[in-house]
């Protein structure tokens, strides 16, 4: 059971899929800006699966910065969140703010 959702969650996370954008260092993903090629049902199931591992008690390595599990518990994410997913961009909005 935990090599089926390995295989599962490595193939819907790669950057082939299309369904996730990464940051430049390609170790953290978020959902793209643009519409993205698959139809919204590829993203409900990927939420089943993520519910389906975690009801069976399977560990599964998702590439989301800290910035998502926030949002999903409803925390305001902080400009370190977004130096964590691209250091360059939040370094830029950090310096403006400095100025």
């Amino acid at each position: 059971m935990k090599d089926f959702f390995y295989e599962v969650f490595h193939e819907m996370v790669s950057a082939d899929s299309g369904m996730f954008m990464f940051n430049d260092s390609k170790t953290l993903a978020w959902f793209p800006s643009k519409q993205p090629k698959q139809e919204d049902q590829r993203y409900f199931q990927f939420g089943v699966l993520c519910g389906l591992a975690l009801y069976n008690k399977c560990i599964i390595h998702l590439p989301f910065p800290l910035a998502l599990f926030k949002k999903l518990l409803g925390v305001k994410p902080s400009l370190s969140d977004m130096i964590e997913f691209s250091p360059s961009v939040g370094e830029s909005l950090l310096n403006i703010l400095e100025d």
